[in-house]
């Protein structure tokens, strides 16, 4: 062979094993800053591999690039696989890294929740219904002392709107409600007596009556869901603690699934549809429940759990987000506002031991917009009409739950990056700050423009998320009140004077007599009934809420109370504003324990008549007659002395004691009346 042939076949030999040897691309990686992002925030994606000459990158969403390193941005929440292929003469290699977009950078935990600063609202009220329908939320029902049957609903939790001021079913609480096959459902509650009807709507204004007599019994503290194309009503109380389970797929015929479920009888429990299956968690048998349980037919269930990590309670809620069940709040002895999570029943995390939210029970909660919210609910005496969302708007940037001026506050960010310390801050007061957890104090009230910068070192681009913040003044926010007066005889009307600082912006009051509350900052109210009150005052503001409790604090009786330590021997004066005796006249005050006695009227009659009433000095003057009439054979000397007595009350006593000269008075003349009659008929 020709020695050119033989050189040529070498070379090709040569080249093409050089070729093979090169190969395709390797190493092949997508470097990014992080893998959640902010909708609408561009954010670089850097190709890496060894041997590449062309580049090719797929987002997800549609959109390609043919550059090595770019910028992109997603415009819509979602979970996006982004490819990479790395391609050369001798072929190509793509990788894959799925990347979240939100308007929320993390999703809430459940760890951190924030105040809803509502301007429409709907009244205080716990025991009501809550469901999202037709892009709103929605309120229905519920008790504040009474029964309601309003319809509320809101797209945003801060401006609510009636739908309706009574609602087609009759005033209630402790009724379920669910959407299901396009409309809300009403089910059942307590009006006064257990319900079992059942009622439909499509705008929350007009109502339908599917059924007034479901097949289950009337009852309330259930729990209702929808799952397997059906409507499920479970447990509660008729009169006593129920464990049957029905379903309907119309809402007039219901069939029963089982008369008695794997769980023990009970009410206040919660029910949610997760996993594929029906839960019902926790309740009050007789005592409180912490256990857990499922079905995927509503007749076999099975005990995931004895005993959850949360407390044994009741009156607590519980949603499905985030591809977990939640459980917050309740009643387990004492009020909750802890909020814990699982992901299959059996095992719980405690996402916080106490929330934003004051502690409470028999509130509502849903998931709408991306988060998860709780609304009213009840606290000993105080009902509620505050709104809750979980997390802050823009999770990026988080702080202190309260920024008050004058007042260190921390400021932090979930977000890492190739360099931490490169963090750069700017917190709208003309100060900066760098690293990761800075911290600052702001020296005057109002709102400012948090800005974090965070760079990609690797790529050279800087990525900026800002938050508004509203700086307070003062040390938080502190409820308190007084009064025009505490005491006095009914109808007694109570000026109320709210004394809270922190600059409250909301007010919530309670009369304790159940009566309609107020959201007027200093109401006026009147108590027409005799008896012991506790008044509440809950207070809010954007950044903070608080409440103050008086146990007893407001006193009507039948006669105006004595007082504690008056003079004597001097001029009698009526205090009209403390409903109050403040000096007695011609008594020597002692003392009997803790209660003053200012002679026989005034240190026995009056205060068993503060507690008693007019009746109890009938007695004793009545017990009086007969004891003289008996001593003496006559009785003429106890007219004459009831006589006498009322005239010495007329002279020398004010108008407003002239009740105790007006019944002795009559008791004299009614006995001798009675003498009269006696002797001559």
């Amino acid at each position: 062979m020709d020695l050119k042939y033989i050189l040529l076949v070498i070379g090709l030999i040569l080249l093409i094993g050089t070729a093979s040897a090169a190969g395709e691309p390797t190493n092949v990686g997508i470097d990014v800053p992080y893998e959640k992002t902010l909708t609408d925030t561009p954010m670089w994606f850097r190709g890496t591999a060894d041997g590449a000459t062309l580049w090719s990158w797929d987002f997800g969403d549609g959109e390609t690039s043919t550059a090595q390193n770019v910028q992109h941005a997603f415009t819509d929440e979602g979970e996006y696989f982004v490819t990479l292929t790395a391609t050369n003469i001798n072929g190509n290699v793509t990788i894959g890294r799925t990347i979240q977009a939100q308007e929320n950078v993390l999703t809430p935990n459940g760890d951190n929740w924030d105040y809803v600063p509502t301007q429409v609202r709907w009244p205080v009220r716990s025991k009501h219904a809550s469901l999202v329908y037709d892009g709103k939320m929605w309120v229905m029902g519920g008790y504040d002392g009474s029964y309601k049957n309003d319809v509320w609903w809101s797209t945003d939790g801060i401006t609510w709107t009636q739908a309706t001021a009574a609602a087609g079913w009759s005033a209630r609480c402790d009724h379920t409600s669910v959407v299901y096959d396009g409309k809300m459902w009403v089910m059942g509650g307590n009006d006064g007596s257990y319900k079992r009807d059942v009622w439909w709507s499509t705008d929350g204004i007009t109502w339908t009556r599917a059924t007034a007599s479901a097949g289950w019994s009337g009852r309330h503290y259930h729990t209702s869901v929808v799952y397997d194309g059906k409507m499920w009503v479970m447990g509660g109380h008729d009169g006593s603690y129920k464990r049957d389970v029905w379903w309907s797929t119309d809402g007039i015929t219901w069939t029963r699934a089982t008369a008695s479920a794997g769980w023990s009888a009970r009410c206040y429990h919660t029910s949610v549809v997760y996993d594929g299956k029906m839960w019902v968690m926790g309740g009050y048998d007789g005592s409180c429940k912490n256990d857990v349980w499922w079905s995927t037919d509503g007749i076999t269930w099975t005990r995931a759990t004895t005993s959850a990590g949360w407390s044994a309670r009741y009156g607590h809620t519980s949603v499905v987000y985030d591809g977990k069940m939640w459980v917050m709040g309740g009643h387990d002895g004492s009020r909750k506002n802890d909020v814990w999570w699982s992901t299959d029943g059996i095992t719980w995390t405690q996402a916080t031991a106490s929330a934003g939210w004051s502690v409470r029970y028999y509130h509502t909660s849903v998931v709408y917009d991306g988060k998860m919210w709780v609304m009213g609910g009840y606290h000993i005496v105080t009902f509620y009409n505050d709104v809750w969302i979980s997390g802050n708007s823009d999770t990026a940037i988080q702080h202190s739950a309260s920024v008050i001026r004058d007042t260190l506050a921390t400021f932090s960010t979930p977000l890492s990056s190739y360099n931490v310390a490169s963090y750069q801050w700017q917190f709208g007061d003309g100060q900066t700050a760098t690293g990761a957890n800075p911290t600052h104090t702001y020296t005057e009230s109002g709102t400012y423009t948090v800005t974090l910068t965070i760079p990609d070192e690797v790529n050279g681009l800087q990525t900026t998320y800002t938050k508004p913040i509203t700086v307070v003044a003062g040390e938080g926010l502190t409820a308190g009140f007084t009064t025009s007066q505490r005491s006095g005889t009914p109808p007694l009307t109570v000026q109320f004077v709210d004394t809270s600082t922190g600059n409250p912006t909301a007010w919530a009051w309670n009369f304790g007599d159940g009566s309609a509350t107020s959201n007027t900052r200093n109401p006026s109210h009147t108590y027409a009934s005799i008896g012991s009150y506790t008044v509440s005052l809950y207070v809010e503001n954007a950044e903070d809420s608080d409440w103050e409790v008086k146990t007893n604090y407001i006193t009507v009786s039948s006669f105006p109370p004595i007082i504690a330590s008056p003079t004597y021997n001097t001029t009698i004066h009526y205090d009209m504003a403390n409903g109050t005796y403040l000096q007695y006249w011609l008594f020597n005050v002692t003392t009997f324990g803790d209660i003053p006695v200012y002679g026989f009227a005034y240190g026995i009659m009056a205060p068993l008549m503060n507690v008693w009433g007019y009746w109890v000095f009938v007695m004793f003057w009545l017990a009086y007659l007969f004891i003289v009439w008996i001593r003496t054979s006559d009785i003429g000397l106890p007219i004459i002395i009831g006589l006498l007595t009322a005239g010495v009350w007329g002279l020398f006593f004010p108008p407003e004691a002239m009740q105790f000269a007006y019944l002795m008075f009559g008791l004299s003349i009614a006995a001798l009346l009675t003498k009269l009659a006696i002797e001559y008929i």
